[in-house]
């Protein structure tokens, strides 16, 4: 498997407790007390969960110490809890944000270290909506920090549950075109995207905005796909449904420059889907072409 590249240019960072700030913002303080450095749901005493299904609750209330590239949209200043999970396997692991939530909640989430100057690019930086699926594909032997960050100024509950396994299909978003499989075939998109965090992820990367196309395969066919990448970190990824797990293969650009190729073998009929997405969050321009051999 391919691990993740990842783009140094941005970067932070499941039972209750309490919260921690690295920033990209050079530490802004909100002002308020962020409580001791060690305290248990802290950045450097992560509140550590099972590897198991589970809803996890909590309240926030004080000032904070980690903050998210995603501040630029939505405030994450206020404290935040951290819990720490060992992943034993590949899976996809899904968090859903839950009704016991009172405040416009940031999940956050980042493989092997909580804070910025440790941490990669946040496989998750996102203000979701309450009930909104929300996953990311994660690689087993490694360890996922899940902080959930506030407002400044909020006294608030907020609840979320975990769940392990294939994403409900509506964790994705489904681009309107649908691409043809057929010997002879062609298909051609182009699009910009914009600095901002994605739905569909896999083991070449992904939490950076995306569009996914619906493959329709009614015969045997080989299919290349070609992204001509303008200053994106580009990933291609053929996969049978939302998450990661599905994925049947992935290429990732190590450059934000220059064409980036996959191909496979629709061996049996059926419906696939194409994802071209991005190894960091910062966006940029593709040109696609499909063909099919």
């Amino acid at each position: 498997m391919q691990r993740r590249t990842l783009a140094a240019i941005l970067a932070l960072a499941l039972i209750p407790g309490c919260g921690a700030r690295s920033s990209i913002f050079d530490g802004v303080e909100s002002g308020l007390d962020p409580g001791p450095e060690d305290r248990l749901g802290g950045c450097a005493n992560p509140i550590e969960l099972p590897f198991t299904p589970q809803t996890v609750r909590g309240r926030l209330l004080g000032g904070g110490r980690v903050e998210g590239w995603c501040g630029e949209f939505s405030d994450d200043l206020g404290r935040e809890d951290v819990y720490k999970v060992a992943i034993p396997y590949n899976t996809d692991v899904i968090i859903t944000m839950t009704e016991e939530t009172d405040f416009d909640a940031v999940l956050r989430i980042t493989a092997d270290a909580c804070e910025e100057e440790a941490a990669p690019v946040p496989e998750i930086c996102v203000a979701p909506e309450i009930g909104e699926y929300r996953y990311f594909f994660a690689e087993g032997g490694r360890d996922y920090y899940i902080a959930i960050d506030s407002p400044e100024g909020v006294d608030g509950r907020y609840g979320f549950s975990v769940a392990f396994g294939w994403p409900p299909f509506e964790a994705c978003s489904l681009h309107s075109s649908t691409i043809n499989a057929e010997p002879g075939g062609f298909f051609r998109w182009a699009n910009t995207f914009g600095l901002g965090q994605g739905q569909v992820d896999g083991s070449c990367g992904g939490p950076g905005r995306e569009n996914m196309f619906r493959v329709d395969v009614s015969e045997p066919t080989l299919m290349r796909a070609v992204a001509r990448l303008t200053d994106m970190q580009g990933v291609l990824s053929v996969r049978s449904s939302c998450g990661g797990l599905s994925e049947l293969a992935c290429e990732a650009s190590p450059i934000r420059e220059g064409a980036l190729t996959l191909e496979y073998y629709f061996d049996v009929p059926g419906e696939y889907y194409l994802v071209i997405d991005q190894v960091d969050v910062a966006g940029g321009s593709y040109e696609l072409e499909v063909e099919f051999l």
